[in-house]
């Protein structure tokens, strides 16, 4: 029986981010992977959305570049070549998954994984079983979308991996969940030509993923004026055919409704993958796998890394982790940061945040500076027609120091990056206003915002 340094179990982007970096540091590493390489992010998440988000951007600026003079005309969609695109994309990334894992002497076992115990997996494969023993074994088993238990769900609805491969676009969808699945959703099958609607049991959308409340509440304004209906404080009581089509029944207090359409997708979330897991006798932390800074368990051989922890389910989290934990395995001494992970939205406008919300801020810091830029103001902003949106700069009362960053707006997922980067330096606000950005750029509103937080905005008139 082959024995390895370290064993993965999944290939994610926690997972085989983990696998190259425990091979850098010189270690005898195997991956177990039972469906593809690249995980919920590369094949059915992250890279797929965001090829469709694509295409609804080519969508939405060919249907508002008649003020610049452009006259684009009989647009269409052929939903087979767009999903033949998309799938295009996941091949050829998940192929440099592969070669990747390959190039640095990873050894890729294609099946389910199960821990025997608490040095041994078992591989079951078609059609055989094997066996392999492990020093250190990091979890990275990842996450499926969560079950809704409503009457009718099962017959009538989909999850968004089911939307990621479907043949027709809806001239309807209702969505259950306005998450970030659901939002991205929204804005995607919108753009192609589908009449949406969000259904939310909460107050308002986002809230789940700490988007700054202001910013939240921005952008579910620019959705109601693309046409997206949002309905919040909504619970949903049951799915049924209606007429041809399904009807959502919901509650608004006591107010009864049927939100009608062709489709009905699922966002609610996701839950943890453990199965195979039972023998370790891990810590849990409610449904998830409790694990300290250095992606330790409550074993000190096992770690585990990405959404089965329930820390920030995103894939650069994951990633962060998994290096966390090769490093760690390597005797390095490394931490996981989860205040410095950014999150993004890739709706339009876009929104993208790190560190506290300002309600958190406020709540942890008490007294708070808050800087804002509206990017009607911003030159490159009105010459790309993309005015919509609002950044915001957060620090301390008395020390300066930056507390959070929220973007709302064009490339915000682009520029978010910056603003992390300054957290992780545990810079002020004045370093950020000391930092010489380019004109004309969308970035420039992070400057101003800081100096608005700072008290000397140039390009905003005085608010008093």
């Amino acid at each position: 029986m082959e024995i390895y340094d370290v064993v993965i179990l999944g290939g994610g982007p926690g997972g085989y981010v983990a696998a190259i970096r425990a091979a850098q540091l010189g270690r005898k590493v195997a991956l177990v992977e039972k469906g593809q390489l690249g995980g919920t992010c590369l094949n059915t998440g992250c890279v797929p959305t965001k090829t469709l988000v694509r295409n609804a951007e080519i969508i939405r600026a060919a249907q508002n570049s008649g003020y610049r003079g452009i006259h684009v005309q009989g647009i269409s969609v052929d939903i087979k070549e767009t999903i033949e695109m998309k799938d295009m994309v996941v091949r050829q990334l998940r192929q440099g998954v592969e070669n990747l894992l390959a190039a640095n002497g990873v050894k890729v076992f294609k099946g389910l994984g199960r821990a025997a115990d608490d040095s041994m997996v078992e591989i079951k494969g078609n059609p055989d079983v094997i066996k392999i023993r492990f020093r250190d074994l990091i979890i990275a088993t990842g996450s499926k979308p969560a079950n809704i238990k409503i009457k009718g769900a099962a017959e009538h609805a989909v999850t968004s991996e089911e939307m990621l491969n479907m043949k027709e676009l809806p001239k309807s969808a209702a969505i259950i969940g306005g998450g970030v699945i659901g939002c991205e959703f929204a804005h995607i099958l919108s753009a192609l030509g589908s009449k949406v609607t969000i259904i939310e049991a909460m107050p308002r959308i986002l809230i789940l993923s700490d988007a700054d409340e202001e910013l939240a509440a921005a952008l579910a304004q620019y959705m109601n004026s693309a046409g997206i209906k949002i309905k919040t404080k909504a619970v949903v009581q049951e799915i049924r055919e209606a007429d041809g089509k399904k009807a959502v029944i919901i509650t608004q207090g006591e107010k009864e409704e049927a939100v009608t359409a062709e489709q009905v997708m699922i966002s609610i979330g996701r839950e943890p993958n453990l199965e195979g897991l039972e023998s370790l006798g891990l810590e849990m932390n409610g449904p998830y796998i409790k694990i300290n800074e250095a992606a330790k368990t409550n074993r000190e051989h096992i770690y585990a890394i990405g959404d089965v922890t329930g820390i920030r389910p995103l894939a650069h989290a994951a990633s962060a982790m998994g290096r966390v934990a090769a490093e760690q395995i390597s005797g390095k001494d490394v931490k996981f940061h989860e205040a410095l992970v950014p999150s993004c939205v890739f709706t339009w406008p876009e929104l993208a945040s790190v560190g506290l919300t300002e309600e958190k801020a406020r709540e942890k810091h008490g007294e708070i500076k808050v800087g804002r830029f509206p990017l009607a103001a911003s030159g490159k902003a009105l010459a790309m027609g993309e005015t919509e949106g609002l950044f915001k700069v957060i620090s301390d009362g008395e020390t300066g120091k930056l507390l959070g960053v929220h973007l709302l707006g064009a490339n915000a997922a682009e520029i978010i990056g910056e603003a992390a980067a300054f957290m992780k330096m545990d810079a002020s606000v004045n370093d950020m206003v000391g930092t010489i950005h380019a004109h004309p750029t969308i970035s420039e509103a992070v400057q101003e915002a800081a100096l608005d937080a700072a008290g000397i905005c140039v390009h905003m008139p005085p608010s008093r």
